[in-house]
């Protein structure tokens, strides 16, 4: 369910949260404007109806011109409720259109957010296509003008944007931060749903252990703003312990999904997701089987990487002491 409630708000000087509609599931998908001497970058550009024509109406309101004014679109990462709304934007723009280089196949091509980035069986494959939430992939590719890399600064007027690469939430996902004023834009890797920093999700290329190690990182600059897309801003106090509580969940998560395997010594994902929603020591997105899936492939695969667990075809077992 999709409800028709927008807004924008200029909640820092020069940083305007532009708010969609809210879901249900994710809450709202928000957007957010930074401006600088006259020129502006935007921060995701939301699905492709959600916010929509409010972003050039912002910017008119302002005295700016969406074509000549707006200098680049920096994407946390591809997913369909940040890089939906794209492909409208660069018919009015010229904007320079800016992504990290894990994302960037996914961007110019999105039906790969179905075919590698999700779990879907074959009914859900068909489904997917009548999905009318904000994850649905109705928009077509937008060409990358220029691919962001970690400690990358982005410069326009008298503004300078961090680049932190944090790959957990999705193999490209990068979160940007304002150093002179302690912003930090934080995308999907922090506050993935409304009023709950502990729950989270991945896709399919998610990393948890870059999560945990990307989280640490982002406390250590000690933001006074927290600016992500599906909850309300947070402001001094309130942020570390946002970053806290996701860092803990995540590293929590990938301990319940070890244990859960050591207990049955063999599982496939079905089974370890069977377990997962019988337990209830921290929140998981239990209404949506294809998120929990992707995030628990993204567990499964981290504790490979790190050579805890193995895989044969969709059995996964934890290796032998």
């Amino acid at each position: 369910m999709i409800f028709s409630l927008m807004s924008s708000t200029e909640i820092i000087p020069g940083v305007f949260h532009i708010q969609g509609r809210f879901t249900d599931k994710l809450g709202p998908i928000s957007v957010y404007l930074v401006v600088s001497d006259g020129k502006a970058v935007l921060i995701d550009s939301g699905t492709a109806g959600s916010p929509g024509g409010m972003i050039e109406k912002v910017m008119d309101k302002i005295g700016l011109n969406s074509r000549t004014d707006l200098v680049a679109v920096l994407c946390t990462h591809a997913h369909p409720d940040h890089v939906g709304g794209l492909h409208r934007i660069m018919k009015l723009s010229k904007a320079r259109v800016m992504v990290h280089e894990n994302d960037v196949r996914l961007l110019e091509n999105p039906s790969l957010f179905l075919s590698e980035r999700l779990r879907l069986n074959m009914i859900e494959k068909i489904t997917a296509r009548l999905e009318k939430g904000p994850l649905r992939v109705n928009y077509p590719g937008v060409k990358v003008n220029e691919i962001l890399h970690n400690n990358d600064t982005i410069s326009f007027g008298s503004t300078r944007l961090r680049v932190i690469f944090t790959g957990g939430h999705s193999a490209g996902h990068c979160v940007f931060f304002e150093p002179s004023r302690k912003i930090l834009f934080s995308g999907d890797e922090i506050n993935n749903f409304p009023n709950e920093p502990r729950m989270f999700f991945t896709d399919c290329s998610g990393d948890l252990a870059a999560r945990v190690l990307a989280l640490d990182k982002i406390k250590s600059l000690h933001p006074d703003y927290l600016l992500p897309t599906h909850d309300s801003p947070h402001i001094f106090e309130d942020v570390i312990p946002q970053i806290q509580q996701a860092h803990d969940s995540t590293q929590e998560f990938l301990g319940n999904v070890l244990c859960l395997l050591k207990a049955r010594g063999k599982a496939d994902i079905e089974q370890i997701a069977f377990d997962l929603t019988r337990m209830h020591n921290i929140p998981i997105p239990f209404d949506s089987p294809i998120l929990l899936r992707a995030t628990i492939y993204s567990a499964l695969m981290t504790l490979k990487r790190n050579g805890i667990i193995e895989q044969s075809k969709s059995i996964w077992s934890v290796h032998d002491s």
